[in-house]
């Protein structure tokens, strides 16, 4: 089963002798038989097409298969609305596909006033986090960050209470409570999907954030009334 819903952001230049019209990775170049090869490829218009209301997507695969994911969606819920795969199809038209593509790329960053600019977006954040100390790949596609937050400034540096600070600074950085007890609590995982004044809102927030911990200025985080809420879950009890 090969998720291909992130496959227009990329953001790396292309590869020797690759002729596509703009960058993007698809395993149908390696399907031969697409009713023998055991493989199931979902795109939708939900990331690639930046439309995350528009519950509309296709799936590629043995026949067999697509029968039996068809009757399963009959059956739970009906499946899309038809008036909506409809409108969806203008979407497809490939020299649609490629501009938008393109646009979305941005790969000569010859067209920097474009909204949906996610190459610039993804730079802009890059930049940013490493500024106020937090460590981040740089990513070739998709549209989120992995962020490491082990060096910022006490209690800042431990992942969860970052993530309850920002809240409250109205910044919304993704984490994981489940990462509690393993060697990633001090990620989180940022989007740069949001628009320009978004992510602007969010570098300030976080900029000031920053700011107050390393003055020792930072208020004390409070949970229903008491601050002596555990951020972290507790250990485990030992089994008798």
């Amino acid at each position: 089963m090969m998720d291909e819903f992130y496959s227009h952001y990329m953001y790396e230049d292309k590869l020797p002798g690759d002729t596509r019209p703009f960058h993007t990775m698809s395993s149908a170049e390696f399907v031969h038989d697409v009713n023998v090869d055991p493989i199931c490829i979902i795109n939708g218009l939900t990331k690639n097409w930046r439309l995350p209301g528009w519950r509309v997507c296709w799936v590629v695969g043995p026949k067999h298969c697509v029968d039996a994911l068809s009757a399963i969606g009959s059956f739970m819920d009906g499946g899309a609305p038809h008036p909506l795969q409809i409108a969806g199809i203008p979407l497809l038209d490939p020299k649609f596909v490629e501009e938008d593509a393109l646009a979305l790329q941005a790969i000569s960053y010859e067209i920097r006033d474009l909204l949906a600019h996610f190459r610039l977006k993804r730079d802009f954040m890059l930049k940013a986090l490493n500024e106020l100390g937090i460590k981040v790949l740089t990513p070739k596609a998709t549209f989120y960050l992995w962020a490491d937050v082990s060096e910022l400034p006490p209690p800042l540096n431990n992942g969860v209470i970052f993530f309850e600070h920002c809240i409250r600074f109205k910044v919304n950085p993704f984490h994981r409570r489940r990462f509690n007890k393993s060697p990633y609590i001090n990620h989180l995982r940022m989007s740069f999907g949001p628009a320009w004044p978004n992510l602007k809102m969010a570098v300030a927030g976080m900029t000031e954030l920053v700011a107050l911990a390393k003055r020792g200025d930072l208020p004390p985080l409070e949970f229903r009334g008491s601050t002596a809420a555990p951020l972290l879950s507790p250990e485990p009890k030992a089994r008798r």
